[in-house]
């Protein structure tokens, strides 16, 4: 069996760290897009802020369970709610650019090419914390399932993942 409590920890830090890297580049990209004349498209105003809450949502629930113990953003419900959400605006950044850029009459070789690299970052980000909160919620799920409803309370790190209860469900 997979020791969990390893892995887990060792996956989440991997992936907010990748996530945040490509947020990054979302946030210098689509902050040029913004900075051109005229008026900005929807979407890149729509991957501009999704990396800015993705850039501001990442380390308050990855740092605060490090330094503080028994805080709201660093419950596990709070950690998968925060996840649903930032892959569900990451995969609305990602299709609807991949739903306009066929359809961009005045896209030249630059602007085209900065599109596409959010269109992929957005996708990367999508599948990343969507893959993460899926295994999230189900090994939760399961913990729950198993007796230890204590889970949606406590933190990534700091649960015992790997612990088989036997115990009566809701105790």
């Amino acid at each position: 069996m997979a020791d969990f409590n390893r892995l887990l920890p060792l996956a989440r830090t991997i992936i907010f760290g990748i996530v945040a890297f490509f947020s990054i580049i979302v946030l210098g990209i689509s902050a040029h897009l913004v900075s051109l004349p005229g008026p900005s498209p929807d979407y890149v105003n729509l991957a501009l802020a999704t990396s800015i809450l993705t850039l501001i949502a990442l380390p308050i629930i990855f740092i605060i369970p490090l330094k503080r113990r028994g805080a709201a953003p660093s419950f596990v419900a709070v950690e998968v709610v925060t996840l649903w959400l930032l892959w569900i605006l990451w995969l609305a950044t990602g299709a609807t650019i991949a739903n306009w850029l066929p359809g961009l009459v005045f896209c030249n070789g630059g602007v085209c090419s900065e599109l596409r690299a959010i269109e992929a970052f957005a996708f990367l980000n999508w599948l990343m914390l969507m893959f993460y909160s899926f295994v999230l919620l189900t090994l939760a799920v399961t913990a729950h399932h198993r007796g230890r409803t204590g889970v949606w309370k406590s933190s990534v790190p700091d649960f015992d993942w790997n612990h088989k209860s036997t115990g009566v469900v809701g105790v």
